[in-house]
Parts: C-alpha cells; sequence; structure tokens
C-alpha cells in the first residue's frame, strides 16, 4: 500500500528542494529585500502559528498513547502514563507562548481560548478517527508521529549555531552586518557583533529555518489514513502538508527571519526525518 512517502514524491521533492537551493545560493538577498515586511499579519501569523504541528503533534500523540496505554498498574503503564503528562505539558506550553510572543497585543484569555479549542476539538476527532483501530498500527503511529517531531528538533538545531547565519531582518538594520551564503560559517561575525553591539544570539540562527522543520511535521500525520487502509487519502493529506508548509516557509521570508535557502533546507531535515522514519517503523510497507 502507497502512502505519501513512495519514490516518485521523494524524488520529486529532492528536486524542488535542489532547484530551491540552487535559487537560493544565487538569489537569496534579492529575494528577501523583495518581500521583507515585519508589519505583513501573513508573515506575523505565520511566526505565531507555524510551529503548530509539533506542539500539537506532542498533544495528540499523547493523547493516542493514553487512549491506548494498559489501564492496570505496571512499570510499562506508570512510564507511558510520566510520558504522556509531559509531552502534553510540552505542547501546551509552547502552543500558548507562541502566540502571545508574535502576535502583538495578543489577549491571553483569548488565546487560551483559542488553544483549548484546537487541542480539544482536534483530540476529539482523532480519537474517533482511530477508535476500534488495532492498537499495535496506533502505537506504531504515535512513535513515528514522535519520531519525527524530536529527530527534525534535534538536526536542526544542531546546524544552527554551527552555521551562525545572521537573519534578514537584523542586516536590515545592522550595517556592521553582512549577508552570508548558506555554505559559509558565520561564527566569527556573530562574535563580534554580539561583543560589539550586543546583538542576541537568536539573530543568528537564520539556516536552517525551525518553524518551516515544524510545519513539515505535518507529513508525518499524512500516514494516520493508512489505519484505516486509505492509500489514496494518506497521499491526499501528503500534498495538504507541503502546501501549508510551503506557505509557512513563505511567511517566514517575509519576515525576514529566513532566506530562501534556510527555509528549504529546514523543509528538507524535516522531510528526510520523516522519509526515514516511514522506512523504519513501515519498513513492511512497500516504498514503490
Amino acid at each position: 500500500m502507497e502512502s505519501g512517502f513512495h519514490k516518485r514524491n521523494a524524488i520529486l521533492i529532492v528536486i524542488i528542494c535542489f532547484v530551491c537551493m540552487l535559487i537560493g545560493s544565487f538569489y537569496d538577498y534579492q529575494i528577501s529585500s523583495a518581500v521583507f515586511n515585519t508589519d505583513s499579519w501573513f508573515g506575523i501569523l505565520g511566526a505565531a502559528y507555524g510551529q503548530l504541528p509539533v506542539s500539537l503533534g506532542l498533544i495528540l500523540s499523547s493523547v493516542l498513547l493514553f487512549s491506548i496505554m494498559e489501564k492496570r498498574m505496571c512499570i510499562k503503564s506508570v512510564l507511558q502514563g510520566i510520558a504522556c503528562v509531559l509531552m502534553c505539558l510540552l505542547g501546551a506550553m509552547q502552543m500558548w507562548m507562541e502566540p502571545m510572543m508574535y502576535i502583538p497585543d495578543m489577549n491571553m484569555v483569548f488565546n487560551t481560548i483559542i488553544n483549548i479549542m484546537i487541542i480539544g476539538g482536534s483530540s476529539y476527532l482523532l480519537l474517533r478517527y482511530t477508535k476500534g483501530r488495532d492498537q499495535r498500527e496506533v502505537m506504531r503511529v504515535v512513535k513515528f508521529i514522535i519520531f519525527v517531531i524530536f529527530a527534525q528538533l534535534i538536526l536542526i538545531n544542531m546546524i544552527k549555531p554551527l552555521a551562525a547565519r545572521p537573519r534578514m531582518r537584523m542586516l536590515e538594520v545592522t550595517p556592521q552586518a553582512h549577508f552570508q551564503n548558506w555554505w559559509e560559517f558565520g561564527t566569527a561575525q556573530k562574535n563580534q557583533l554580539m561583543a560589539m553591539l550586543g546583538i542576541a544570539s537568536e539573530e543568528f540562527k537564520s539556516f536552517p529555518s525551525g518553524h518551516t522543520g515544524s510545519a513539515a511535521v505535518l507529513l508525518a500525520f499524512s500516514v494516520l489514513p493508512l489505519l484505516h487502509q486509505d492509500s489514496k487519502k494518506a497521499k491526499q493529506w501528503f500534498w495538504i502538508a507541503v502546501v501549508v508548509t510551503i506557505l509557512v516557509a513563505f511567511s517566514r521570508i517575509v519576515m525576514g527571519a529566513h532566506f530562501l535557502s534556510d527555509v528549504t533546507m529546514g523543509f528538507s531535515v524535516s522531510f528526510l526525518c520523516s522519509f526515514v522514519g516511514y522506512r523504519i517503523f513501515f519498513k513492511e510497507r512497500k516504498v514503490k
């Protein structure tokens, strides 16, 4: 049974990412200069909710894990329960904090209500969708989603400090800073500007894009229809996830947080984690 992770899709995405990286290698700065607008509501919403797939993924994974957990007291059940609580708290905290960080004058009560509605509604729909499914299959989906979430987070946050690439928004207001290509290491410039001007280290985390990588976690959710043996819907969900990720990626360029090559690499890392994870957790399904 095919999913969105079959080889034809993988090859197509690799080609698209290669072309985008090639374009970014020559026109990163020009593209960002053309669309840069920190007042854009599209960009602000992308910043506030672009990482929602990660936070919601942690919460929904904990909901699914709890729903199939053995209800008797044993070490395994206790550990699963602790994992459920920690993932749920971590996801809920991120969901609540990010809109408060990025949306001007965001009301705390309104933000809380919106989050409760999103969490409650999506949890209810997910439990209905997975009701009666084989618990081993549900557990496999949970493991896959958790693997993708943490694998892409670890890889992206390992690369960021090594690249130390300055963000577009910082370059626009700092004459002493200079543009850096994605293949260059910016540690020297970072240390100099931080010491000389007191610029925050966060302004040197442009490459790759964490928001885009987190948005691409949506790709992992495309395996849910496989619980119903629905490969057609799985492929449809896969491409919907790709489109949503592209929108988040563009919003990050608009906000001056990332360049084209940054968002392309962020997507590439997350897609790679999803593809590898699929081969690990769904290895008996042929990747045609």
